[in-house]
This record gives structure tokens, C-alpha cells and sequence, in this order.
């Protein structure tokens, strides 16, 4: 033995590892047991989840309306921001006299930082109405499991009450997003000039980093609670104010819950991202080997990572719908439940 270590001297440490590794599987295995009936009953929210997919396919075409809506309003708003940048005095640059560049006044610069503001609310507002339409379409589905009022269509009737009832709150919502993204905005905008301002100096670099960070937590969080507003706007019809204190409340007070699904969501998303995505770029790179003479290309790795790119996004914009009525068909459970409804 002695002289087995003396020739393996990193023996001991990958016998320490392999004990820490016996450890965090027995937390998990811990954790797992503990939460056993919230993991069931995130199995069950998904299972529910397939049989409202399979019921409204139509729901996939939310990502693509929202995605022409998004093409049409970035065209607009590049069009009006090449004009305001044209808006100006023009210069020769410091180091580049040869080239020009416009001189913005401070009145150019402020309606500058306003279309940026418009960018920012106008994305959130169109993402926003996305998510209220799947969310009302999924409690629509679970409640009228044992009801007598059936809606055929549950897709159309959410996108009439996001019409006739709801834009303002899903517009308030996409208000409080756009401000968390204009201030990190601003952030990164005047950063260079603080680092400039600060020199070499280490701490200032790391308060930066810290500012960033903690930007980037606010907006993440944002952007949870208001998922989650949205998604009791359609259970109750109350306004968002309400809706998100009640979004809070039901998440502090189901934590577990909420958690089990959360991770369940989060694994089958990474799997089927990752399954799509690898499917589609062998299937290019098949495609691309088999190809004639007159088409060959040189190389087929790099349209293979194109193509997997594609479809990594694609794959996360459709299986996003999922997950988000996942968490529609979970509040609306523990709607159901607080009400001591004997059918669910």
C-alpha cells in the first residue's frame, strides 16, 4: 500500500474526491426525498402541460406573430434612430481628421436615450402579450376540465380579452422591465468613462463589476415576478399591482413547489434544446455530405454550427412555450386547491 501511494501521490486526493462526490449525492438523494411530493407534482403539472399542448397546437404560432410584430417594430424604430443620429453637427474625429463624425447636441442625446427607452418597452410589451395569451390560454384549458362552459378555442378567447381587457397592465408590466434595462443600459453606457475616470484602480473595477451584477439580478428578478403577474392577471382579472403581490405571495408560500418545477422545467429544456439543436446539425452535416460535386462546399463544419445555432434558438423559443404553461397550469392548480375544489 505504502508503496502504491508513493507512486501514485495523487491517490489520496482523488480518494477525497470520490468521497465528496458519495456526499453530494447523498444531499441529493436527501433533497429528493424530502421534496418527493413536490416532484410528483411537477410530473404531474407536466404531464398536464403535454395534453393542453397537444389540445391547443395553435399555441406555437404565438412565437411567430410575436416574432413579425418584433421584425416590423425594429424596422420602424432603426429607421427613426439612423435619423436621429443624422441629427447634428458634423466634425473631423480627433485621431481620424479625414473622417467625419455628427456632434450630438444635448437635446439629440436625450431623444436618444428616449428611443432606446421605447426599444426596450416596446419588446417587453410584445414578449408580455405573448406570455398573457399562453398563460390565459392554459387556465382556460385546466379550469374548463369541470365546467359545463366549454371554449373551443381558448387561444382566440385569450387573445380577445389581452385586446378588450388586460393591455394596460401587460403594458405596465413591460414599463418596470424597460426601466431595469435602461439602467444597466446607462450603466454600461457611462462605464468606460468611470473606468477612465478611475484609472488602474482595482476596487473601483470591482464595484463596477458588483454594480453590474447586481443590475443584472434586478432584471432577472423583474422579469420572474412579472412572468408570474401576468400569469394571475388571467386567473383573477385584477390589475397588476394586485396581481403581483398575489404572484409574490403564492411563490413565498409555495416555494418547494414552485422549485420541483422550476428544476424539472429547466432539465427538460436543456434536453430538448440540446436534442434539437444536435439533430438539426447532423442532419446538415449528413445533408452536406452527401451533396453533389456542383454543390460542395469546402468545409461543412461551419454551416453545421449555423445550423445548430438556428435551431438551439428556435428550440428554445418553442419549448420556452412549455415551460411558461407549465407555470400557468401550476398557479392555477394552487388556485384550485386554495379553494378546496374536490375535482382537482
Amino acid at each position: 500500500m505504502l508503496a502504491a501511494n508513493a507512486e501514485d501521490p495523487y491517490a489520496a486526493y482523488v480518494k477525497y474526491a470520490a468521497y465528496g462526490a458519495w456526499g453530494v449525492c447523498a444531499v441529493i438523494l436527501c433533497i429528493f426525498l424530502c421534496c418527493f411530493s413536490a416532484l410528483r407534482l411537477g410530473i404531474a403539472v407536466f404531464k398536464a402541460t403535454v395534453s393542453f399542448t397537444k389540445a391547443n397546437l395553435t399555441i406555437f404560432l404565438q412565437p411567430v406573430i410575436a416574432m413579425i410584430f418584433f421584425v416590423i417594430w425594429v424596422f420602424a424604430w432603426l429607421v427613426a434612430v439612423m435619423w436621429v443620429f443624422s441629427v447634428g453637427e458634423p466634425k473631423p474625429r480627433e485621431k481620424f481628421p479625414m473622417v467625419t463624425e455628427i456632434a450630438w447636441s444635448k437635446e439629440t442625446r436625450y431623444v436618444f436615450f428616449y428611443q432606446i427607452f421605447g426599444l426596450f418597452w416596446m419588446n417587453a410589451f410584445i414578449v408580455g402579450c405573448c406570455q398573457f395569451v399562453i398563460a390565459c390560454a392554459a387556465c382556460i384549458w385546466f379550469f374548463q376540465a369541470k365546467s359545463d362552459a366549454l371554449i373551443k378555442t381558448p387561444v382566440l378567447t385569450s387573445i380577445k380579452w389581452l385586446l378588450t381587457k388586460h393591455l394596460g397592465s401587460i403594458a405596465f408590466g413591460a414599463l418596470l422591465i424597460a426601466i431595469c434595462q435602461f439602467i444597466r443600459f446607462l450603466f454600461e453606457y457611462y462605464r468606460k468613462n468611470i473606468e477612465r475616470w478611475a484609472g488602474g484602480n482595482k476596487v473601483a473595477k470591482v464595484l463596477l463589476c458588483i454594480t453590474g451584477y447586481c443590475l443584472y439580478c434586478l432584471e432577472k428578478c423583474v422579469k420572474f415576478l412579472t412572468k408570474n403577474a401576468y400569469i394571475q392577471v388571467a386567473l383573477s382579472n385584477s390589475n397588476f399591482c394586485i396581481s403581483a403581490f398575489k404572484a409574490f405571495s403564492l411563490i413565498l408560500m409555495n416555494a418547494r413547489r414552485f422549485g420541483a418545477v422550476g428544476t424539472i422545467g429547466s432539465i427538460y429544456m436543456i434536453f430538448g434544446v440540446f436534442f434539437i439543436a444536435g439533430f438539426n446539425a447532423f442532419y446538415c452535416f449528413l445533408v452536406l455530405g452527401q451533396s453533389p460535386d456542383a454543390y460542395a462546399v469546402s468545409s461543412p463544419i461551419p454551416p453545421t454550427v449555423v445550423c445548430g445555432f438556428i435551431g438551439s434558438v428556435m428550440a428554445h423559443m418553442f419549448m420556452s412555450i412549455f415551460s411558461f404553461s407549465s407555470d400557468a397550469i401550476l398557479q392555477s392548480f394552487l388556485l384550485a386547491e386554495s379553494l378546496a375544489d374536490p375535482g382537482f
